[in-house]
This record gives C-alpha cells, structure tokens and sequence, in this order.
C-alpha cells in the first residue's frame, strides 16, 4: 500500500473539550495538517504568496517548492522574481502583480488555489500621522480581510461545485496568515 492510499488518521494531539463531538471526516485532507502526508492530496498543490518580492515571501515560495507545490508569487512590484533552489536551478513559478485595493481582480487566479499564503504588510516605522495610519490598516489589514472573504467565497463555490469523487482527492482550501504587530 502506499501513502496515497492510506486514511487519513485524527491528531492525537488535538485536544476537543469534554463533551465535544469527535472531528468528522469529510474525506478531504489538508495540506498543513500532520496527517496530510497520508492522505490524498493532489500531486503538486498549488500556492498562492502575497509579498512575494519580500524576503519571507522568497522563503515561504522556496520551502512550498520543496513540497512540490505549483506557485503563484503575488507582488506589487514589477520586477521578476527569479528564484533558484539549493542546487542553483530556477524554481518554476507564475508571478502576478497586483496592488492593495484590487483584491477582486484576483479571483479567477485564486479559484484554483489551494493555499493561499496572506503574507503582504507594509512598515511605516515610527510615523504615527493619520496617512501613515490608514496606510498600515488598508495594506497590513483590511487587504488581507478582503483577500481572505474572497478566497473563501470561492472555496466555498469550488466545494459546492464538485463531486464526491473528487472531494476525496482534492484537500479543503487552506489560508495562511502572516501578520505583524502592527494589527
């Protein structure tokens, strides 16, 4: 048997309160959770990086290649990203600029993503005036909030669209957040 074929097991290492029902199996897996490298997860799931020009952003796409996962670098800037492994060999990615307060222009991208990583902020040091201000919330929060409405809103029309077949092989869309202590 190999591991594509194996079920998925429940983590021990969640604790439910007492009383609380057991976690049910929808037959979808999840690429983070530790029982994802048992499950049937697609071959190269696809990832999606906010900030991707960003040097967490470089090293979020670098780790995703090493899994094997299809990438989509999502950047405000214009500049390529040309990324390379740890053998020198450019890493395939599809890059996308977009900018803060255009989120919905990404939704035909984000319809066959399965991870999307919300890893986008701007720092504006010590500036405390009210530009700065609404500065830091419209890019560090409420674009994420609104990344983060959309991405789920497809989800849920991508879980809705498909069949019991392939709800088994395909893993539940995921949403990684980094943020910083400016929220």
């Amino acid at each position: 048997m190999n591991n594509a074929e194996l079920p998925a097991q429940p983590n021990p290492a969640i604790q439910q309160p007492p009383g609380a029902a057991p976690p049910q199996n929808d037959g979808m897996a999840s690429l983070s959770h530790p029982s994802a490298a048992h499950a049937s997860v697609p071959a190269r799931p696809c990832v999606a990086v906010t900030g991707a020009g960003g040097s967490f952003g470089r090293a979020l796409l670098r780790r995703w290649h090493e899994r094997g996962a299809q990438l989509i670098a999502l950047s405000s800037t214009e500049a390529a990203l040309n990324l390379v492994d740890g053998a020198g060999h450019p890493i395939p990615l599809r890059q996308m600029r977009w900018q803060v307060g255009q989120e919905q222009e990404l939704a035909g991208l984000l319809a066959d993503v399965d991870v999307l990583v919300l890893n986008h902020g701007v720092n504006v040091h010590s500036a405390r005036d009210r530009s700065a201000v609404e500065q830091s919330l419209e890019v560090n929060a409420l674009s994420s909030w609104r990344l983060l409405e959309l991405f789920a809103a497809l989800a849920e029309a991508r879980r809705d669209a498909i069949d019991s077949e392939s709800a088994a092989t395909r893993p539940l869309p995921e949403v990684w957040l980094n943020t910083s202590e400016a929220e």
